[in-house]
């Protein structure tokens, strides 16, 4: 074990329940608008705004992103006017399309509820981190939550389609998006997209949660690390495909749903919720998805968890499945310096947490994992060389916090080894 030489100033804060909480959706529309050769018969945009206005209604997001959008402002103002302002709903505005960053006919597309969040900045990524052109750009959409009419906290939301058949590529893409969280610093991260990718051992993915600071790292809400690919210990989480075989004359692929390609990860930020925001525990879900249609097509009679009507949109409407998540602004009510002495403990550990500080304090330490489930909890009068027995928990990365009579700290990370 190592000691930290990093002192952690604790600080009293009381956090109460936002004003806003909002679900986001991540979609790979297949192809909308035809690129590729496809034809209306094959691939029909009005079918596919009916299908898609009944699925964003039924999840309730305030946030769309979107993949596979041709690269046109007709067709993302199609979706704004067919598929997201109807019903006597008129909120849903877009961001400009990047059509002008790479060759790339298919696009990235940002939707949202003007009435949830304010965008203020947009910008993009289209080159590798030695200046060679990506195969499709890496969207990113600034801006903040509305309470109140204030802009206290920001989000910025970024889009990703990487690479379909070049892990090099893939690899250059989210190089060149780290590079660029390192430029911008910690902030409230919300990373979607097609990740075209097999195994969490892969390079891209490893590029984007193991980074050299670890505060800058993505993470996967549900924490199901491993070889997605044809693992149907992870079905609960497949989103493509969602048909057995190649189905529209070709433009949609087949295979059945055994691959976790479309994602939604969080910066460490969301995941603590120490910026203003925080991923809802167990909000995390393939839209239609059971865990029921490994290896097949999508069920859609008697779906386990939609109703049949939503199961039918989302296969006819594309071949992945969208991700669905849900977040909750928490708003500091009070602030100060609290009156504990600075603090350190060892980290990593594997056989016994020990804190150091000169200042006693009745608390109870809690240790989650980086799902939000609480692992542990110890009732302590936390002082100089307090130890706690972690040797029944399992290895991995956790939050530590400690709890008194009113606050509730979060203290850091902690490793277990």
């Amino acid at each position: 074990m190592r000691l930290l030489s990093l002192y952690i100033m604790l600080f009293y804060v009381s956090m109460a329940v936002g004003q806003t909480e909002f679900s986001h959706m991540h979609y790979n529309l297949t192809l909308y608008g035809n690129p590729f050769g496809c034809e209306d018969w094959q691939n029909d945009p009005d079918n596919k705004d009916e299908y898609l206005k009944d699925i964003v209604a039924y999840s309730g997001v305030s946030i769309l992103c979107v993949n596979e959008l041709g690269d046109e402002d007709q067709l993302a103002d199609r979706i704004l006017d067919n598929a997201l302002n109807v019903d006597g709903v008129t909120q849903w505005s877009r961001a400009e399309l990047t059509d002008f960053a790479t060759p790339s006919s298919i696009l990235n597309a940002f939707y949202y509820r003007s009435d949830v969040f304010t965008m203020v900045d947009q910008s993009y990524i289209n080159q590798s981190v030695d200046g060679q052109w990506l195969l499709r750009p890496i969207d990113l959409y600034s801006g903040y939550l509305n309470t109140s009419g204030t802009d206290t906290t920001f989000i910025t939301f970024v889009v990703c389609h990487l690479a379909a058949s070049d892990s090099d590529e893939r690899a250059a893409q989210t190089e060149a998006l780290m590079a660029e969280i390192e430029t911008r610093g910690i902030d409230n991260y919300i990373l979607s997209g097609d990740f075209n990718i097999d195994s969490s051992t892969e390079e891209s993915f490893q590029n984007l949660i193991a980074t050299d600071d670890p505060t800058l790292s993505f993470h996967d809400p549900v924490n199901a690390l491993g070889n997605w690919s044809s693992n149907s210990f992870y079905s609960d989480y497949h989103t493509q495909s969602t048909r057995f075989s190649d189905t529209n004359s070709g433009c949609f692929s087949g295979g059945g749903l055994d691959d976790r390609f479309d994602m939604t990860l969080i910066s460490e930020t969301v995941l603590i919720g120490d910026q203003g925001l925080i991923y809802m525990p167990d909000s995390y879900r393939a839209l239609g998805q059971g865990g029921d249609n490994y290896n097949s097509e999508l069920i859609t009679i008697s779906n386990s968890v939609v109703p049949d009507s939503i199961a039918l949109a989302l296969y006819e409407m594309s071949d992945h499945l969208p991700v669905v998540s849900s977040f909750q602004e928490v708003m500091p009510i009070g602030l100060s310096e609290t009156n504990w002495d600075r603090i350190r403990y060892e980290n990593p550990v594997s056989q016994q947490l020990t804190f150091f500080t000169s200042l006693e304090e009745n608390v109870v330490v809690k240790l989650t994992d980086l799902t939000g489930k609480l692992v542990g909890t110890w009732p302590v009068i936390l002082r100089h060389g307090l130890t706690i027995d972690v040797a029944h928990i399992d290895q991995g990365m956790y939050i530590l916090s400690a709890e008194n009579s009113a606050d509730l700290l979060t203290l850091g990370r902690l490793m277990v080894e």
